[in-house]
């Protein structure tokens, strides 16, 4: 049972994509010039909400649908909140904490964005995060992030990305433990 395809399925059934204009000379990122469309994308949001919010109670899994511009559009939540864990939220209380985070995201999607393909990595606080391109017409049109996902490893590992942090680690350690564990069969 492959839900990351089914989430993907779905997502193609709520996202509706006009062309403007066909067959018209575009400059790609690479600076080379090709043949393609300009289009207009419509997302149902609140279905896209739906799916988000079914694939979180299903896994415990966070998942956040984002624009080509890595811009939140529709989270599990029902609003641009990304951060449904404990965990994370009090990492992100901090000033350095926040701007850890978003740089962390922001490295993980450039890198999808390269390569075009399903990307991995630990974030600046020990968990695990996927973002996915949405592909449409050889063009990205936006990602699924998912994440906040703990690996199979005792808190003591996970110490040294919090000792700056101003966080109680008693604390962040009751929290790190609530998260869900990380199984790529789960989301593969």
């Amino acid at each position: 049972y492959n839900m990351l395809n089914n989430l993907f399925y779905y997502f193609t059934k709520n996202i509706k994509i006009f062309p403007i204009q066909k067959n018209i000379d575009i400059c790609c990122q690479n600076g080379i010039i090709k043949k393609g469309d300009i289009v207009q994308i419509e997302y149902n949001k609140s279905k896209i909400e739906r799916a988000l919010l079914q694939f979180t109670k299903a896994t415990g899994i966070n998942a956040v649908f984002l624009k080509s511009d890595f811009s939140p559009l529709a989270t599990a939540d029902g609003n641009t909140k990304t951060v449904p864990n404990n965990y994370c939220e009090s990492i992100q209380s901090t000033e350095k904490g926040k701007c850890r985070c978003h740089d962390s995201d922001r490295m993980l999607l450039t890198k999808c964005a390269k390569t075009r393909n399903p990307e991995t990595h630990i974030c600046h606080a020990g968990l695990v995060d996927v973002a996915v391109p949405i592909i449409y017409n050889e063009e990205i049109i936006g990602y699924i992030l998912l994440g906040q996902m703990k690996e199979d490893k005792p808190f003591v590992g996970i110490k040294p990305y919090l000792e700056d942090l101003p966080l109680g680690l008693k604390t962040m350690e009751k929290q790190y433990e609530e998260l869900a564990l990380f199984d790529p069969e789960r989301i593969s």
